[in-house]
């Protein structure tokens, strides 16, 4: 154990364990995911292009992390430590800071990447139910041009307040004269997350279906804003901690979504077929009989009951559904 392991808010234990148990999940929920949509559904979509992609980036990031977590720890510390803190510094301190530098700034942008696949494949999830209705598809394209601004927004965030690399000026980007330019910089990619955020949650609710990914992803952002300022020092192990967290917490729930549309998909079959299987008597019981008043006893207003369509796709199958229809009898 170093010395430096409880430098900041976060241990050095406390971010491999947690870090390192929700990559597990995630990679066994996304393979789950892709056996459901490729062995049952026998489907490949766009969404599942973004989900690969984002896990590529968030397993390439981390793994990456682990190998300089020591130099993570040791720059917090010396950030946070005062005086007391480089009685014990080792001569090389100014290259480790240097390269943690360098190493957290690709972490981010790998992690950041992460989190940008999963909205592209939340919102491409959707496309597909979206196909008849135009407004809709209007607003899905204009979430979509709004989302990737923001993903292109927030990659330039970890390179454009604090260019300097291997320099001496870096050491003013977490504290000292360029500490407010990063943090202004942070929190407004972090504003701008979370109303990405809430413009893909009005799909969703304007289509009566309830998914609370984006809830969950806005809330670990906020966390994340909330704590990445510590005093007047920037805290990059706070920061760093919670978009990864971001970026595995997306990822599992978008993969989770693959098993909600096969419960749907394999009740709805079950229904049919209990449907199928009744009398005739039975399923014509289903359909809704309205007499006007003063028409023939002879004359009926017959309107099936069938589901939406529109929810087929979510369910992964094609649904003969009875079309809403309207049978006048005359004898």
């Amino acid at each position: 154990m170093s010395t430096y392991d409880h430098a900041g808010r976060i241990s050095k234990q406390d971010f491999l364990y947690s870090s390192a148990s929700l990559l597990a999940i995630c990679i066994i929920a996304a393979a789950a995911r892709f056996w459901i949509r490729l062995k049952i559904q026998g489907e490949f979509s766009v969404d599942d292009g973004f989900l690969i992609f984002g896990l590529c980036c968030l397993i390439s990031g981390l793994a990456f992390l682990y190998t300089y977590m020591d130099d993570m720890m040791f720059v917090e510390g010396m950030l946070t430590g005062g005086a007391s803190f480089f009685r014990e510094v080792p001569d090389n301190w100014q290259q480790i800071a240097y390269r943690y530098q360098r190493n957290v700034a690709i972490t981010c942008l790998l992690t950041w990447a992460a989190i940008a696949s999963v909205k592209m494949s939340f919102l491409f999830f959707f496309k597909r139910l979206l196909d008849r209705m135009h407004s809709m598809l209007v607003y899905w394209y204009i979430v979509l041009a709004f989302s990737l601004a923001v993903s292109a927004y927030g990659f330039s965030v970890y390179i454009v307040p604090c260019p300097y690399f291997y320099d001496a000026r870096s050491f003013q980007c977490g504290q000292g004269a360029k500490t407010t330019l990063t943090f202004d910089y942070a929190i407004s990619q972090m504003i701008l997350d979370v109303t990405s955020d809430l413009m893909i949650l009005v799909i969703p609710v304007a289509i009566g279906s309830s998914l609370c990914l984006t809830i969950v992803m806005i809330a670990v952002t906020i966390i994340r804003a909330s704590g990445i300022r510590q005093g007047s020092v920037i805290d990059s192990v706070w920061e760093t901690y919670w978009q990864v967290m971001s970026a595995e917490v997306g990822l599992i729930m978008t993969s989770a979504t693959a098993f909600r549309t096969l419960f749907v998909a394999r009740n709805a079959s079950l229904e049919r077929q209990r449907v199928q299987n009744q009398p005739r008597s039975n399923r014509n019981s289903r359909m809704c009989k309205i007499n006007s008043e003063g028409a023939s006893p002879n004359q009926g207003l017959c309107l099936s009951n069938s589901n939406d369509n529109a929810w087929d796709v979510e369910r992964g199958y094609e649904v003969d559904n009875l079309p809403a229809m309207v049978n006048f009898n005359r004898f």
